[in-house]
């Protein structure tokens, strides 16, 4: 959450800057009018904005890799328990000098050539400086055995490189995740996520970086989803609003709830098009995709909502519970809309309040 938080502040403080130097006056989420200053102004705001949790990220990646460098698998193997390397004899730290008659020097080569054969295959090894050979048996062209890395320097080129490479590494590796439907990606939930905290820490304060540097990865196509939403919700908002004349806050609340209800909507499809995925239907995951930066944008929703109605200090009780349980988002939403409904009619009564 503080990592999280720390993000969102962070694109709020850069996007105020960035107004600042191109003469913006005001730039806000979820504005009822559009800001004032040219369209590309607005929208190099946004891009700095968006940008901002992907070089936090990156920056994090580049100092892991400078400081720590980078881990080089190498052909000294882990053993799996019950694999077949096991049952045929192979040992923690044996290094694979060939694999049948083809000499291997790098992980890669050696996974290559084991992946070749679906029948027993001589495995050249060293171990405690002697060379042995032992028949293997592989399943689904698999022995059972995981490279030791060691860790490599790096220089600053190349650390920089990897490091703008990492947090879209990171993303993609998850979208593969979920379009396969194995759900491996790092995040799993609350308890997950503060056990991988307490583990990573205990390893060393790069281990840490190098896991809040992951876990702020998945944060950077929110911030993008974000503007995106907020983009063609105002569009359509002030496309469909046929008063001109309300006051300003009036204006600003039934902003807030046409994009709440948008949210809400979106929210609700993405629950069915989740299902319809399940089933495998064509473009079920298509649409998840597109549904998704409604789903993300509620909890800043429910963060300039709770804001507008009861002050400064409410945000935080409005948003900690939906971040402890966050399948509470959608009934918080349900909720902070009616207050919102509740609000603008009260304004619309009293104009002079508006």
């Amino acid at each position: 959450m503080a990592l999280g938080a720390t993000l969102l502040f962070a694109m709020r403080g850069t996007e105020r800057v960035a107004a600042r130097l191109l003469g913006l006056p005001t730039f806000r989420w979820f504005e009822a009018a559009a800001a004032p200053g040219w369209t590309g102004k607005r929208c190099l705001v946004r891009v700095v904005s968006a940008t901002t949790p992907f070089a936090i990220c990156a920056s994090l990646f580049f100092v892991v890799l400078l400081m720590g460098g980078v881990q080089e698998p190498t052909t000294t193997v882990e053993v799996l328990a019950g694999g077949a390397a096991q049952e045929a004899g192979m040992r923690d730290g044996d290094k694979v000098l060939a694999v049948g008659s083809v000499p291997v020097h790098t992980w890669d080569e050696a996974r290559a050539q084991i992946q070749t054969h679906s029948d027993p295959v001589r495995i050249t090894l060293e171990r405690a400086g002697k060379r042995h050979e032992l028949m293997v048996m592989p399943r689904d062209r698999r022995i059972g055995v995981a490279p030791v890395s060691v860790m490599r320097p790096v220089g600053i080129l190349a650390a920089a490189t990897r490091s703008v490479r990492m947090p879209v590494a990171v993303v993609t590796e998850a979208a593969k995740s979920f379009v396969a439907l194995h759900h491996t990606s790092e995040i799993r939930g609350p308890v997950g996520i503060v056990r991988d905290t307490g583990q990573a820490a205990k390893a060393g304060w790069l281990s840490y970086l190098f896991f809040l540097a992951v876990l702020g990865s998945y944060f950077w196509p929110f911030a993008a989803a974000l503007h995106l939403f907020d983009v063609v919700t105002g569009w359509t908002f002030r496309l469909t609003l046929t008063e001109t004349d309300l006051p300003e806050r009036t204006l600003r609340i039934a902003r807030l709830r046409f994009s709440l209800h948008f949210a809400l909507g979106c929210w609700l499809a993405f629950l069915l098009a989740e299902a319809a995925a399940g089933f495998e239907l064509p473009g079920a995951l298509l649409l998840v995709a597109l549904l998704t930066p409604g789903v993300w944008a509620l909890w800043p929703l429910l963060w300039v909502s709770a804001r507008e109605l009861w002050g400064k200090g409410s945000p935080f009780g409005v948003t900690l519970s939906v971040l402890l349980v966050p399948c509470a988002a959608p009934l918080m939403g349900v909720w902070v809309a009616l207050c919102l409904r509740k609000e603008e009619l009260r304004l619309r009564s009293h104009p002079m309040a508006g």
